[in-house]
C-alpha cells in the first residue's frame, strides 16, 4: 500500500507540472498576472495546430522513455507475454490518442483551470462505461447517481464564472472525458497480459507514434514553433504521470481510479488558477466546492479515510519527494508567477496612490472631459482618480462611468481651503463674482488645485487638458509638466499635471502669491482698470524664481498638452440687479441697494449680467438670465413686467404705493411667479388683496454670510445715516467714539461704475461684520448686521432715509413685521428723554445679541426653502459652504428635547403637511430645541431643509430603541406583546421613549401655540373632566423618572382585563400607578386650560366657521389661552384651508417654512 500511495503522490504532482507546461506550450503564453485572459481564448490557438505537435512530442517522449526503461534497465520485452484482444488494444490506443489530442486542444482554446474542471466530470463517463463494458463495475447506485448530478451542477457553476469559456474548448474537454475512461477500462480488461505495467505505456505510446508519424513527417519543419523548455517538460512529465496513473490503475477499479483522478484535479485546478492568474469569482469558487462535495458524497471520502489510516505509508521518502517536487515546480515555473499572484492579492489591501482632479463649473461636465479622465487612468494603471465635483450632475457623471477606480466627492470649498490663505479669499467670493464675471469659476479651479496639492500632495491633473501619451514617472520627487504645443512660452501648462509632496514649500508660496495678487489686482483693484487675473504667468514667475535660486525646484517634464474643445453647455446666465439708471438720474448712489444684492450673489455660481432694476427692457435681447428680484420697487419711471428671458427668484420684494397701480395692472405676471416672498407685512397684504399667493420672506440680507470668518471684533461703533437729533441723544463718550457712515455717495456717485458701487458696498459689509455695535436708521444696514451677528440699534421713525412712514401712520411700512429683529428704539411712541435713558442703559461695553432669534431663523429657513428648489443654486450653496445657514445648537446646556412618534403615516416614506406643521410649530417657539422623530419608516435626510437652516432634528428607529430600552430594564417583550389589543402599544411606546430620553412628548397632530411653562416638569394632562385617565398627547418628564419605570414594569406584568367603563385597562393601570404612588411628584394639568381639540364633532368650528359666538370663543382660546391645539382626522384630503377659519390660522401662523401655505 505504501507503494501505491507513493505512485498517487507522483501522479498528482507530475500531472500538475505537465498540465501547466502543456498549457504554456499549447497557447504560447507566460504565466504573468498582467496578461489578459483574452490572449488565451478563442479559436486562434486551435487553428495554429500547435496542440497536435505537442501531442506527438508527448507520445514520442513517452515511447522513448518507456522503451528505454524496459529494454535497458529492466531488460524486458516491450511486447506482452500473452496474446491480447486486438479489439481491446485498439480501443485503448485510440482512447489514449484521442484523449491526449482533445486535452491539448482544450488547453489551446480555454484556460487550463476550465479544462481541468470539465475533465473533473470524467468519473461520470467512467461510471456509465464501466456499467456497460466492465463486468466488475458493480451497480450504478442512487448515491453514485446523486454524486454525478452534483458534479455536473458544480461544473456548470464554474463555467458560468469563467471568462475564457468557449464552445471549442468545452467540446475538446468533453471528448477527452469520453476517450480516457474507454482507455482505462480496456487497459484494465487486458488484465495480466504484461509483466510490467510500463509495457502498456510503451505499447500504447509506440502505436500512437505510428499513427501520428505521417503528420510528424509533414510538420517536422514547424516543430520550432513550440517553446522548447515548456514542450520538453510537458512531454517528460506527461510520461511520468501516465506511468504513475497506470500503476495506480493496477491497484484500483476504474471507478475508484476515476474518483482519485477527480481528487487530483482539485489540486491541479487550484495550482493552475494561481500560476495563470485566473480570476477567482464567486461562481468559480462555488462550482469548485460543489464538485468536491459531489466527489466526497460518493467513494472519495471512504478512499481517503482508508489511505489516511495507514500512517506508516507516509514514509520519509514520500515526504522528501513531495517537498522536492514542489520546490522544483516553483523554481521551474519561475517563482515570480506565484509571487506576482500573491503580491496582487496583498495590494488589494494596500492603499493605491490617489490622483486628484476637479470639476468646479456650474455647466455639466462634458462627455469628452469624462473620457479624458478615463484615458488618463488607462495610461497609468494601478492608481485611482478622485474627482472633486462642484455639481450634482458631475457626481452622477462620475458614478455613470461604473469604474471602481474613479470616485467622486462633492466639493465643499471651506473644507478644501481650511488652514490656508484661501480661506480669506473664499470668504470674499460674492465681490469676486461681481468683479471677475464668468472667469471666476476658472479662478476657483486654480485655488482648488493649490489646496488639493497642499493638503493631499501627490498627483493632480487638469481634466480639461489632454496629456497625449504622458505616463506618470516612477519617482516620488516633485515635478511639473511643461506644455510643448499649447503656446510658445516654456512655462505654459505648468500644473496641468504635477506631483508635489504634502505641504510643499513651493505650493505654500504659490498659494500666498495667488491671494496677494488677487487682492491687489481684483479685490482692491480700481474698478475702471481691473486686470485679468493671469494665473499661468504667476506660476511661471514662481517656478523661474525657485529654479534660479536652486531652492526646491521641481523637475520639468515636457509633454504635449491640448486643451479639450468644450462646447459651452451653459443654458443660462446669472445676473444681479443694478441701479445705474437711478444713479445717473439723481447724480448720487445709495450703496444700500448694492448691499441687498450680495445675499443672492452668494448662491450664484458666478455673475455675468447686470440688469437695471428700473429698465428691464435693456436685457430683453439677452438669453436666459437667472437672478434674484429682491429690491425696493417704487420708481415711477420703471418698466414692468420684466421680459420673458429673465427668470426671477421672487423673494424680499417691497412694492411702494407709488407703483402699485402698475403692478395691479400686470398682476398676472406676479400670479405666474407665485408664491411671492414679501420683505414686509405691508407688501404682503397688498398682494393678498390682489389674489396673489404670497408669504413674508423678510429681507434677503438676513442670509448674508459674514466675511469675518475669524470672528475678530474691531471694537468700533458705527453711526450709519442717523439724524442729528437722535445722534445728540447718545451718551457723550459713545458720541465721541462713533464713526459716521453714509450709504449715499454724493458728488461723483452718478458717474460711478456698477463694479465700483459693489466694491464700496462690500467694504461696508466687511466693516459692519467686525463692529462692536451699529446704530442706524437704514434697513439695509440693520438687517445685514443681524445676519452677521453684529448687535444693532435700529431707530424706527417716520423720517427714515430711503422713505419713512406715510402721513398719519405710526410705523414705517418698509420695516413692518421686522422690528423685533433689532434692539429697536420706537421713536413713534417714545419721548426724547426716554430714548436718551434707553441709550444710557444700553450695555455698550458688551452689547447683548440681537433679539428674536426665532424670527431670524424662520425667515432664513423660508427663503432657503425657495432657493434650494433650484438644483444649481443648491449645489452652489453647498460648494461655497453656506450651509447650515445658522450654526446648530446641538447639545447646548438646557436644550429642550421634543419627541414625536411617526410610525403610522399614510405615506410610509414622507410626511403629510399637517405633521410638518407640528414640527415647525415647535421650532417656531424653540428654534434651538432638539426634535427626535421616532419612526421605522422615515429618514433624517427627509428633513434636510430644516438641518440646512440650522435646526436640530434627528430620526431614530422606533422598534429597535424600544426593544433595547425594554431589554435593558429586564422586561420580557414577548411577555408584553402576548396581551394583544388590550394593551395600547402606541401609548407604551410614548412612555418608553420618554423613559429612555427624557424631555417633552407631543402627538403628531398637535400644534404648539405658545411657549411652555418650563417650571412644569414631570407633567401629565387629564384625559377628561372625570379626571380618571390621562391624555398622553402631551407629557414632560425627566429621564428615567420612577413613574415611567413603574408604569412600564407593571405593563409587562399586567394581565388582559375588561374595560373599566369607558377607560381601557391600560389607561386604568396608568391612573392607578399615579394615584397610588406618584400623586405628589407628578403634576396633572386640566385639559381645558392646556388643549383645544378639534375632531369630528366640532369639525365645522375649525374648517368652515369664520364668525359667530362659538367661533369667537374658540379663536380666543387658541390665540390667548391654551398652549396646544389638537386637530384629529380633519385634514386627510385637504391641501388648502378656508381663509379666516381657525384651521387656517393654526396651520399658517406657526410655520418656519412659510412659503408653503395651506
Amino acid at each position: 500500500m505504501a507503494t501505491v500511495v507513493l505512485f498517487v503522490a507522483v501522479w498528482w504532482i507530475a500531472n500538475m507540472v505537465a498540465t501547466i507546461s502543456s498549457k504554456k506550450a499549447a497557447s504560447g503564453i507566460k504565466p504573468d498576472a498582467t496578461d489578459s485572459l483574452a490572449t488565451w481564448t478563442g479559436t486562434a490557438a486551435l487553428k495554429d495546430l500547435r496542440w497536435i505537435e505537442l501531442t506527438m512530442l508527448q507520445h514520442l517522449f513517452g515511447a522513448l522513455l518507456a522503451n528505454t526503461w524496459l529494454l535497458v534497465f529492466r531488460r524486458k520485452s516491450v511486447f506482452p507475454k500473452e496474446s491480447i484482444n486486438p479489439k481491446h488494444m485498439l480501443l485503448a490506443v485510440t482512447g489514449n490518442l484521442v484523449g491526449n489530442l482533445a486535452t491539448n486542444a482544450s488547453f489551446a482554446a480555454v484556460s487550463s483551470s476550465l479544462t481541468q474542471v470539465i475533465k473533473s466530470c470524467e468519473p461520470i463517463f467512467t461510471f456509465v462505461f464501466a456499467l456497460l463494458f466492465y463486468k466488475n463495475s458493480g451497480n450504478l447506485t442512487r448515491n453514485v447517481l446523486f454524486s454525478i448530478i452534483v458534479m455536473v451542477v458544480g461544473t456548470c457553476l464554474f463555467i458560468s464564472g469563467e471568462v475564457s469559456f468557449n464552445i471549442w474548448g468545452l467540446g475538446a474537454a468533453v471528448i477527452s472525458n469520453i476517450a480516457f475512461p474507454i482507455r482505462n477500462i480496456y487497459l484494465k480488461k487486458l488484465g495480466q497480459s504484461w509483466d510490467d505495467p510500463l509495457q502498456k505505456i510503451a505499447v500504447v505510446s509506440n502505436l500512437n507514434v505510428l499513427i501520428l508519424l505521417p503528420f510528424a513527417i509533414m510538420s517536422m519543419s514547424s516543430l520550432d514553433k513550440l517553446p522548447r523548455l515548456e514542450s520538453f517538460t510537458s512531454a517528460t512529465f506527461h510520461f511520468i504521470y501516465n506511468a504513475a496513473s497506470i500503476m495506480v490503475l493496477q491497484a484500483f477499479s476504474p471507478v475508484e481510479h476515476a474518483m482519485l483522478n477527480l481528487s487530483k484535479r482539485m489540486f491541479v485546478i487550484l495550482a493552475n488558477m494561481i500560476v495563470f492568474s485566473t480570476p477567482f469569482t464567486f461562481w468559480t469558487v462555488t462550482g469548485l466546492l460543489v464538485i468536491f462535495s459531489g466527489h466526497y458524497n460518493n467513494q472519495g471520502g471512504r478512499i481517503f479515510m482508508q489511505i489516511m489510516k495507514m500512517r506508516r505509508c507516509f514514509s520519509p521518502a514520500i515526504i522528501i519527494f513531495g517537498i522536492s517536487s514542489f520546490c522544483w515546480f516553483v523554481g521551474f515555473f519561475r517563482s515570480d508567477a506565484l509571487m506576482n499572484q500573491l503580491q496582487m492579492q496583498l495590494t488589494q489591501y494596500q492603499p493605491r496612490e490617489v490622483i486628484t482632479t476637479a470639476w468646479v463649473y456650474e455647466r455639466p461636465i462634458p462627455y469628452n472631459v469624462v473620457e479624458n479622465i478615463e484615458a488618463f487612468l488607462d495610461r497609468n494603471p494601478g492608481m485611482t482618480v478622485k474627482v472633486f465635483c462642484g455639481t450634482s450632475q458631475c457626481m452622477k457623471a462620475v458614478q455613470d462611468t461604473h469604474n471602481p477606480e474613479i470616485t467622486g466627492e462633492f466639493l465643499v470649498l471651506p473644507e478644501i481651503f481650511k488652514k490656508t490663505p484661501l480661506e480669506l479669499w473664499l470668504a470674499r467670493h460674492p465681490i469676486h463674482k461681481i468683479l471677475t464675471g464668468v472667469d471666476f469659476e476658472d479662478h476657483v479651479y486654480e485655488a482648488v488645485r493649490l489646496a488639493l496639492l497642499w493638503h493631499h500632495g501627490g498627483i493632480h491633473f487638469d481634466p480639461s487638458i489632454k496629456h497625449g501619451e504622458f505616463t506618470i514617472p516612477g519617482h516620488q520627487e516633485a515635478w511639473v509638466s511643461i506644455g510643448t504645443n499649447l503656446t510658445q512660452t516654456k512655462t505654459h501648462g505648468v500644473l496641468s499635471v504635477s506631483r508635489f509632496p504634502v505641504h510643499s514649500a513651493f505650493i505654500a508660496n504659490l498659494t500666498k502669491a495667488f491671494c496677494r495678487e488677487y487682492s491687489r489686482n481684483i479685490t482692491n483693484g480700481k474698478p475702471r482698470s481691473l486686470q485679468k487675473f493671469d494665473f499661468q504667468r504667476l506660476v511661471g514667475n514662481m517656478l523661474h524664481r525657485y529654479c534660479m535660486s536652486g531652492d526646491c525646484c521641481p523637475t520639468h517634464i515636457e509633454t504635449e498638452l491640448e486643451r479639450i474643445s468644450v462646447v459651452d453647455a451653459r443654458r443660462r446666465h446669472f445676473g444681479t440687479l443694478s441701479y445705474a439708471s437711478r444713479a445717473r438720474r439723481f447724480k448720487r448712489a445709495n450703496v444700500g441697494d448694492e448691499v441687498q444684492s450680495f445675499p443672492g450673489i452668494q448662491f450664484l455660481p458666478f455673475v455675468d449680467r447686470f440688469v437695471d432694476r428700473d429698465n428691464f427692457n435693456k436685457a430683453k435681447r439677452d438669453t436666459h438670465i437667472r437672478m434674484f428680484f429682491n429690491a425696493w420697487y417704487g420708481d415711477a419711471g420703471m418698466t414692468w413686467p420684466p421680459p420673458r428671458n429673465i427668470d426671477p427668484i421672487t423673494l424680499s420684494v417691497h412694492i411702494h404705493n407709488r407703483v402699485r397701480p402698475m403692478f395691479t395692472k400686470y398682476i398676472k405676471y406676479l400670479q405666474s411667479k407665485e408664491p411671492i416672498g414679501c420683505r414686509d407685512s405691508d407688501t404682503l397684504e397688498f398682494l393678498k388683496q390682489n389674489n396673489v399667493e404670497a408669504f413674508l420672506s423678510g429681507c434677503l440680507t438676513l442670509l448674508i454670510q459674514t466675511p469675518n470668518i475669524e470672528d475678530k471684533r474691531s471694537g468700533q461703533i458705527f453711526l450709519v445715516d442717523v439724524e442729528k437729533a437722535f445722534a445728540a441723544l447718545l451718551p457723550p463718550d459713545i458720541k465721541r467714539r462713533a464713526i459716521r457712515v453714509m450709504h449715499y455717495k454724493g458728488k461723483g456717485g452718478g458717474k460711478s461704475t456698477n463694479k465700483g458701487r459693489f466694491q464700496a458696498a462690500y467694504n461696508l459689509i466687511q466693516k459692519y461684520s467686525k463692529a462692536r455695535v451699529v446704530i442706524t436708521q437704514r434697513v439695509h444696514c440693520a438687517l445685514p448686521c443681524v445676519a452677521m451677528g453684529t448687535p444693532v440699534i435700529f431707530i424706527n421713525f417716520n423720517r427714515m432715509p430711503g422713505g419713512g412712514a406715510e402721513r398719519g401712520l405710526k410705523v414705517s411700512p418698509r420695516v413692518t413685521g421686522l422690528t423685533t429683529l433689532f434692539h429697536t428704539i420706537d421713536a413713534f411712541n417714545m419721548s426724547q428723554e426716554s430714548i436718551a435713558q434707553w441709550l444710557r442703559d444700553f450695555n455698550w461695553r458688551k452689547p447683548p445679541p440681537n433679539p428674536d432669534v426665532s424670527m431670524r431663523m424662520r425667515l432664513r429657513a423660508t427663503d432657503w426653502n425657495v432657493i434650494r428648489q433650484d438644483l444649481v443654486l443648491y449645489d452652489s450653496a453647498r460648494k461655497f459652504g453656506l450651509l447650515p445657514l445658522s450654526p446648530p445648537a446641538t447639545n447646548t446646556p438646557n436644550q429642550l428635547v421634543f419627541h414625536l412618534i411617526l410610525n403610522r403615516t399614510r405615506n410610509l416614506t414622507s410626511l403629510d403637511w399637517p405633521k410638518w406643521r407640528t414640527i415647525e410649530s415647535i421650532f417656531y417657539h424653540y428654534p434651538h430645541a432638539r426634535i427626535i422623530i421616532h419612526s421605522d419608516n422615515l429618514q433624517t435626510g427627509q428633513f434636510d431643509v430644516l438641518t440646512e437652516s440650522g435646526y436640530t432634528i434627528e430620526v431614530h428607529g422606533l422598534s429597535a430603541n424600544i426593544v433595547n430600552n425594554i431589554m435593558k430594564n429586564k422586561i420580557d417583550i414577548k411577555h408584553f406583546r402576548r396581551f394583544g389589543s388590550g394593551l395600547n402599544e402606541e401609548d407604551f411606546a410614548k412612555l418608553a421613549v420618554l423613559f429612555q430620553w427624557g424631555g417633552v412628548y407631543i402627538d403628531a397632530d398637535v400644534i404648539l401655540l405658545r411657549q411652555l411653562d418650563l417650571s412644569l416638569i414631570n407633567t401629565l394632562v387629564w384625559g377628561s373632566e372625570k379626571q380618571n385617565s390621562f391624555d398622553l398627547s402631551f407629557m414632560r418628564f425627566e429621564r428615567r423618572h420612577p413613574f415611567l419605570e413603574t408604569a412600564i414594569l407593571k405593563a409587562s406584568e399586567w394581565q388582559a382585563s375588561p374595560k373599566d367603563g369607558n377607560v381601557s385597562a391600560f389607561e386604568a393601570l396608568l391612573f392607578h400607578t399615579w394615584f397610588n404612588n406618584f400623586k405628589n411628584s407628578v403634576k396633572v394639568l386640566p385639559q381645558g386650560d392646556f388643549f383645544k381639540q378639534f375632531s369630528a364633532p366640532n369639525e365645522r368650528d375649525c374648517l368652515q366657521s369664520t364668525f359667530g359666538p362659538v367661533f369667537e370663543s374658540s379663536m380666543k382660546q387658541v390665540r390667548l389661552e391654551v398652549r396646544f391645539a389638537k386637530v384629529k382626522g380633519l385634514l386627510t384630503n385637504l391641501s388648502k384651508l378656508k381663509n379666516g377659519t381657525i384651521c387656517k390660522y393654526l396651520f399658517n401662523s406657526f410655520c418656519v417654512l412659510c412659503n408653503n401655505m395651506y
